[in-house]
């Protein structure tokens, strides 16, 4: 039997309790992942935002175009997009190319908005992060069904 929303969420909230850093962590992943299914074609398959990698979903890594630290734009979802690991492990290393080609990949004014939106000071309770994965673990699951996974 599926638990009901209310013993999720406190089930979220008791095991964050435990987390220094109260869930973000895992709620970035659960993050991190349900773009990755929004952005894959039916096959499950998408493209790299900085270089012409294509391949599974599951193989990619969830890139950030503003670094996940900035609380303002960690869950934007114009902020992270698909990105093969080569490319992400370069970009965290602050090798500025794979930075240019992700904003390149953005919409025009995207990156200015979220470059702007970064500066802004955003904190999260155990409770928003507890929320926020619930979310998360239900568009997962709706993802799922469309990919057939």
């Amino acid at each position: 039997m599926a638990w009901s929303r209310e013993r999720r969420l406190n089930s979220k909230l008791n095991t964050y309790a435990k987390y220094a850093d109260h869930g973000k962590g895992e709620c970035l992943k659960l993050f991190q992942k349900m773009r990755r299914m929004q952005e894959a074609n039916h096959h499950g398959v998408c493209k790299c935002i900085s270089c012409p990698a294509v391949r599974r979903f599951n193989e990619m890594d969830g890139g950030h175009y503003i670094s996940r630290k900035h609380n303002a734009t960690a869950f934007e979802p114009q902020n992270v997009h698909p990105q093969c690991k080569k490319c992400n492990s370069s970009a965290s290393w602050g090798l500025s190319g794979n930075t240019a080609e992700y904003r390149k990949a953005l919409p025009e004014g995207v990156a200015d908005y979220l470059e702007s939106k970064s500066r802004e000071i955003k904190q999260f309770s155990k409770h928003d992060y507890a929320e926020m994965a619930l979310e998360f673990e239900d568009q997962i699951e709706i993802e799922k069904e469309r990919l057939g996974v």
